[in-house]
């Protein structure tokens, strides 16, 4: 579980030495509303024995919230600034952290409102938000917000990160070799960093090397197939359901016309998926979430083919079974989609790259892969989305839609086949040739 672990958790007085006021996880358990697993209690100890100085390695569904609670609590009373990937993620985190640590401790930072307290939620966007020029309506021309106003707020925002700040927590640290993301770190005074992710690295020496300049070393490490053995996370099988589009056209494509003209544009295979989402969501049981990647036209083109091929099925329940949000998507609208599929309102979400890492998605049974691509990342991360463990106990089916005919997708289906292979996620594989 913990492969680059080297620190013994037994020298609490020492760190109290260096950390005045520090907490141990046992005070934490008792001062508030904060109960740790096992893993989550040794996790958030090695990060403070590690002097606050590394990165956690949290498989997605382990609960990196509540260490973050546990860090910045044991942090208490100096201050802490989370970093979230993505505006959506705020509200859920700053929820989260209120539960755990009290509405009077927990603040919040973005575009809207600034509102620092000892423990500050904030997302990247923000601070790039106030990082640029006063922003202006595309169309309009007409600056949204008060310029005056907005240099005010640039300069305490700045002079915050600056002078305020004892602790930066950094939320999905795999981002961290981005352009904002280094600048918010260069320009934070803040020694003591702790990152965490589920794939801190990237496989990809100079975004690890950025990352960790930025943070500090892995020291903790916490697999998904661990979980899976202990029974925290589901248990998963894979079914790969292969598509042959061959032809000499799509021999010739280059990855760009083979991406448009074999998977986002590619009406046989729109209609293949729809049908399969419409014949899963027949089933009252279903809980099942379709990502589609970075592609909002391929999600909005499935969305119009199962609207079509569940009118019956929505006559009959007097509901739409599914729904489709994306970027574009509002907030609540977003957030209402995923409350309405754990409650049973929904039976189907199809989504973009939105899903793909932070948001709380519900125990679902069914998880459609249908963007394709090779990102190690994104690959780990969309696994994790179904592996909460499921109230019935039964195990997340995953289908994968790879694309024969090209050498660029087909390089890809291999590359996310040996993500699979090397992360361990599957009791059992199969694969399922698609006849169109």
């Amino acid at each position: 579980m913990a492969r680059n672990l080297t620190l013994q958790i037994n020298s609490w007085q020492q760190i109290a030495d260096h950390f005045p006021g520090v907490q141990t996880i046992a005070d934490l358990e008792d001062s508030g509303d904060i109960e740790f697993r096992s893993y989550q209690a040794l996790a958030t100890s090695t990060a403070i024995l590690s002097g606050f100085r590394c990165v956690i390695r949290a498989a997605t569904g382990s609960g990196k919230t509540l260490m973050v609670a546990g860090i910045c609590g044991a942090m208490l009373p100096h201050t802490s600034l989370v970093l979230i990937h993505g505006r959506e993620l705020v509200a859920q985190t700053y929820k989260n952290l209120c539960d755990f640590l009290g509405k009077d401790v927990v603040g919040v930072i973005d575009s809207s409102a600034y509102d620092p307290k000892k423990v500050t939620v904030a997302s990247i966007d923000a601070f790039s938000y106030y990082f640029g020029e006063v922003p202006v309506n595309s169309k309009t021309k007409i600056p949204m917000m008060d310029p005056k106003l907005f240099e005010e707020r640039k300069k305490t925002v700045k002079k915050y990160l600056r002078d305020d700040v004892d602790m930066l927590v950094f939320d999905e640290v795999h981002h961290g070799s981005a352009d904002t993301w280094q600048q918010v770190g260069k320009l934070c005074r803040a020694f003591y960093r702790v990152g965490l992710s589920g794939t801190p690295l990237k496989h990809d020496q100079m975004s690890d090397m950025l990352m960790m300049s930025l943070v500090g070393p892995v020291v903790f490490d916490l697999s998904a197939p661990w979980l899976q053995e202990e029974g925290y996370l589901a248990q998963a099988k894979l079914q790969i359901r292969q598509m042959d589009f061959t032809s000499v056209k799509s021999r010739r494509y280059n990855w760009n016309e083979a991406r448009k003209n074999l998977i986002v544009e590619n009406v046989d295979r729109t209609v293949q998926i729809a049908a399969d989402i419409a014949e899963a969501i027949e089933d009252p049981g279903t809980r099942l979430l379709v990502l589609t990647g970075n592609s909002v036209p391929l999600a909005e083109a499935l969305e119009e083919e199962v609207k079509a091929l569940s009118r019956k099925l929505k006559h009959k329940l007097g509901f739409s079974p599914f729904v489709m949000v994306n970027g574009k998507s509002a907030t609540k609208k977003v957030t209402k989609a995923f409350n309405d599929l754990r409650r049973g309102n929904v039976r189907c979400v199809i989504t973009t790259k939105i899903a793909d890492e932070g948001i709380d998605v519900p125990d679902i049974n069914l998880l459609y892969l249908v963007g394709g691509g090779k990102a190690y990342v994104s690959t780990v991360q969309r696994i994790g989305r179904g592996l909460r463990v499921k109230k019935d106990g039964n195990q997340l089916l995953v289908v994968d839609y790879f694309v024969i005919g090209n050498k660029y997708t087909e390089k890809h289906d291999r590359k996310r086949l040996k993500t699979y292979e090397d992360e361990n996620f599957f009791s059992e594989v199969e694969t399922v040739d698609v006849r169109l």
